[in-house]
């Protein structure tokens, strides 16, 4: 994971994803600018804009081909047609994308407790599956999060 700075935004991107060509970033609240049209339009990309509105489930929606800016109630989105961007905020829970180096399908999922404990990495690797995706082609990488002295989590809480 490197720290890179572009057009005075800063955001990190994973070795492995950029690697194959893999168009992502993961922002922080350090980032002067948090809407996603104005930081595409800082970034020089153009896309159909897709986010969340997380409420902690396994919720995976998968984006068509149009930008709608309606935020879509989930914790995964997934895409499969290229011009997708795909959107999230997170805070203490854990951001993740799926790409596949093959197909380029790719998800981003909003993942914390509630939603581990109802599966959605293995619904969104479902998912992937029944559009094409393959595991084996299959890469990830878990964007920055809350540190553990800033968020406790309680015993009784992981008893999954």
């Amino acid at each position: 994971m490197k720290l890179l700075t572009y057009k005075n935004i800063k955001f990190f991107q994973s070795d492995l994803l950029r690697e194959n060509n893999i168009k992502h970033a993961f922002f922080t609240k350090r980032s002067n600018k948090n809407n996603p049209i104005e930081l595409q339009n800082q970034l020089s990309q153009n896309s159909n804009i897709h986010y969340l509105k997380q409420i902690h489930s396994d919720k995976v929606i998968q984006v068509n081909n149009t930008s709608n800016f309606k935020p879509k109630i989930a914790d995964s989105l997934i895409k499969q047609e290229k011009g997708q961007s795909l959107w999230k905020y997170t805070a203490d829970c854990l951001p993740i994308l799926f790409a596949d180096i093959k197909t380029r399908n790719i998800a981003a999922c909003h993942t914390g407790l509630e939603g581990l404990k109802k599966q959605i990495i293995s619904k969104i690797l479902k998912r992937l599956e029944r559009i094409g995706s393959k595991k084996n082609n299959l890469i990830f990488a878990i964007g920055p999060t809350i540190k553990g002295d800033k968020y406790q989590v309680k015993k009784k809480m992981l008893k999954i």
